[in-house]
């Protein structure tokens, strides 16, 4: 007869055989006895329901799939890191705070998703993503299918409150595997484990987290909303005590001048490492030198992230394709023979334009180096010298490669001036439908492409008139995926009008233009009805943009467009604030602790100010935060008015 008490000691045992082969990489007994073990603690709470515990391995999948994802306010908020990149920048970031010799915690820094988890009396309660830092998407269920997460820790009196932090990710060849098992069936490989990560733990059903193999590392503690242990190192060993995952590599370190020696012992190990890295994580380890050193808005001033250098790697240009883009201009794009660089799968790198690849000296079957700027954007950055024979270099194209109109030649750009160009629209939509403009989910290139060669869709105002049925006759687009796309159509129809302004790709007009234009204008019918002379008073609005914008209002086509979305259901948001700064022309200088930089500009522009990056005569106000730099001198040489930050905060809550 099974008891309780054998339950629970089966529990316990689980819990031990997961900890060592999960957290310890030291697998106590074979694949088939764990399973046999989870089989019998499976047919005993079949038997008995009544039993069953939070802390039970079965328990990690049970969830129903959701119909979107929870945002959720943190806690304690979850800033992210500055990067440096040399150690006399890691020197110079701690010496700001007065502690380029305190004692440090070295960590490597993962390419992974970063998690704040919650366990409430012991047991695991909530798990949210970063989001913007304030913000996160609730991803508990996802999170509970990591089996070397512990659903309930094992102490005897836990406090009411543990918070962990840390990052979810995946293991190089777990990655591998993932994608080979995309292939088989069909499905779109993932472009790094990143994002195979980040898209796993995001997903709307927890069976299918439940097949990712997600792993995870916890770097930061804290007990009833207090920092935990006596020190950060402290903090993670408790971690370890309580069986939560923490990654071996992390070391103390005398100070951030003695750091390089641990960045030497870990970049050239960085490769024969499991998992990405992208650079170490150095963090004071004294609490009290953490409160005094503080935080700007957005990342702590007491830790910082020692970024890698761009990898390289070698490749073989296979092809150069001639791209058309959404304002005509034609690009060489080429495509080389796939290969890993900083972890991400590289097959296709931008040659920018023309007189770039002939400075470069790039050709067809040439081995070329390639690498990743910041470790983000792929470039090549030369051609592998060889005595061999080679192709001769791509001539500069005479008509469009799409719809074979004569090209026109602009300094070093060559443009296709025929608007009907179906590449041409096919960029000039996807432009429309992304994050910055009208921010439409579900409607990637290849979608648009396909719409765009089945003359469904020929200007974005066509979107608004797709139905369920010709989106689901698609490739790949059942009723499901046809209803998002819909319901996010009619979700971007009550825009804010700078967003409309810059979704419409008016050559040279981007998001700073676009926010003068809408504060200035306040609706598109005004802006249709503008003249030189009042579009050359604005801010941001030289001779060329001027142009261009007269020749964009003045085309019958966009006139239509704007009916069309009208007709669609268009509604412009009214505008938040009044223009109550709209006499001033601003600089912005220093750091800021309460706004960054980028929100306090768009604070003064959405208010009417005209913000400006240069002292000139114009300018009336400098807003000077820490460190202010030569800007404030020359500000005051100018008797130009000058402003604290808390000045900055009471000008913008009139």
């Amino acid at each position: 007869m099974i008891d309780q008490a054998i339950y629970h000691q089966l529990l316990q045992e689980a819990s031990r055989l997961a900890n060592a082969y999960y957290n310890d990489d030291n697998p106590l007994v074979s694949d088939d006895e764990y399973d046999a073990l989870i089989h019998r603690i499976l047919q005993i709470e079949n038997n008995h329901p009544e039993w069953i515990s939070s802390s039970s391995p079965t328990q990690r999948i049970l969830a129903m799939a959701r119909d979107k994802a929870e945002k959720v306010a943190h806690s304690i908020p979850m800033r992210s890191l500055d990067n440096v990149f040399s150690l006399e920048q890691l020197i110079a970031f701690f010496k700001k705070s007065n502690l380029e010799k305190a004692e440090l915690v070295a960590e490597v820094k993962l390419d992974g998703l970063a998690i704040s988890i919650e366990y409430i009396n012991g047991h695991l309660n909530r798990a949210l993503t970063r989001g913007d830092g304030l913000v996160g998407e609730d991803v508990t269920q996802n999170i509970k299918t990591i089996r070397a997460l512990p659903l309930v820790l094992n102490l005897d009196n836990p406090p009411q409150s543990i918070l962990v932090r840390g990052e979810v990710y995946m293991n190089k060849a777990d990655f591998i595997t993932l994608n080979q098992a995309q292939e088989r069936k069909g499905l779109p490989p993932f472009a790094n484990p990143r994002n195979a990560a980040a898209g796993s733990l995001r997903q709307l059903d927890s069976q299918i987290t439940a097949n990712r193999p997600l792993r995870i590392f916890l770097y930061q503690l804290f007990i009833n909303n207090a920092p935990g242990g006596k020190n950060h190192s402290d903090a993670l060993e408790i971690m370890r005590k309580w069986h939560l995952p923490v990654n071996p590599l992390s070391q103390p370190i005398d100070s951030s001048i003695d750091a390089q020696n641990y960045y030497e012992h870990i970049l050239p190990v960085r490769d024969s490492l499991a998992y990405e890295i992208d650079g170490l994580v150095f963090k004071i380890n004294d609490y009290t030198q953490q409160d005094q050193a503080g935080y700007t808005q957005k990342s702590p001033k007491w830790a910082v992230a020692y970024k890698f250098p761009a990898k390289n790697a070698v490749s073989r240009v296979l092809s150069i394709e001639l791209q058309v883009g959404r304002t005509g201009v034609i690009t060489p794009v080429a495509h080389i023979e796939p290969v890993i660089v900083g972890g991400v799968t590289v097959s296709c790198v931008t040659l920018h334009n023309f007189e770039d690849m002939y400075k470069k000296d790039v050709r067809i079957n040439d081995q070329v180096w390639v690498k990743r700027a910041g470790d983000v954007i792929p470039e090549i950055t030369g051609v592998v010298p060889k005595n061999a024979p080679r192709q001769p270099l791509l001539a500069r194209p005479t008509h469009c490669p799409t719809c074979r109109q004569t090209l026109t030649f602009e300094s070093t750009f060559i443009r296709c001036t025929n608007l009907d160009c179906s590449d041409q629209i096919t960029r000039r939509i996807l432009h429309f439908v992304s994050r910055k403009a009208m921010n439409i989910d579900g409607l990637g290139l290849s979608l648009i492409q396909q719409l765009v060669s089945e003359n469904l869709i020929l200007s974005p105002a066509d979107l608004y008139s797709l139905n369920r049925d010709c989106l689901s006759n698609l490739p790949r687009m059942g009723k499901k995926s046809a209803d998002n796309v819909l319901n996010a159509l009619q979700q971007s129809l009550n825009p804010s009008l700078d967003a409309f302004i810059f979704a419409l790709g008016i050559r040279e007009v981007g998001i700073a233009a676009s926010k003068t234009l809408a504060n200035h204008f306040q609706t598109f019918d005004q802006l249709l009805k503008a003249d030189e002379k009042t579009l050359l008073q604005l801010h941001d609005i030289g001779p060329q943009i001027c142009a261009n914008i007269l020749a964009f209002i003045q085309m019958p086509s966009t006139h239509q467009l704007y009916q069309n979305m009208v007709f669609a259901g268009l509604k412009f948001k009214k505008p938040v604030n009044k223009q109550t700064l709209a006499h001033m022309h601003c600089v912005l200088t220093g750091k800021l602790s309460v706004l960054s930089r980028p929100d306090a500009s768009d604070a003064l522009s959405a208010r009417g100010a005209h913000v400006h990056t240069q002292i000139s005569a114009k300018v009336t106000h400098l807003i000077a935060g820490e460190s202010p730099g030569s800007k404030l001198a020359k500000a005051k040489s100018m008797g130009i008015t000058i402003l604290t930050e808390q000045d900055l905060l009471e000008l913008i809550a009139k």
